[in-house]
């Protein structure tokens, strides 16, 4: 996966991802558990385009931080998933 930062300021980032609808849905999903989030969302350069753009708008703190807990966050989430499956063998 790559990802290309393309505007970064105090409370707000702009990059672009290779990704589809349920993956972004997830991270943004994600995202919105955070307390002192303005916005989280993203947009595809058109309808055949594969790249889209994510947006994270904070009150306070580091979006990368941000982004980095929603990421391990949703880790946690499938390792719980996973135990449970493996559980039930």
């Amino acid at each position: 996966m790559k990802i290309k930062i393309l505007e970064q300021n105090e409370n707000t980032i702009k990059f672009e991802i290779n990704e589809d609808h349920t993956f972004l849905n997830l991270l943004r999903s994600s995202l919105w558990k955070y307390k002192d989030l303005e916005d989280a969302r993203y947009f595809f350069d058109g309808y055949y385009s594969d790249k889209s753009k994510f947006i994270v708008k904070i009150k306070k703190g580091s979006t990368i931080d941000v982004l980095k807990d929603s990421s391990q966050r949703i880790i946690n989430r499938i390792e719980e998933l996973e135990q449970e499956f493996n559980r039930i063998k």
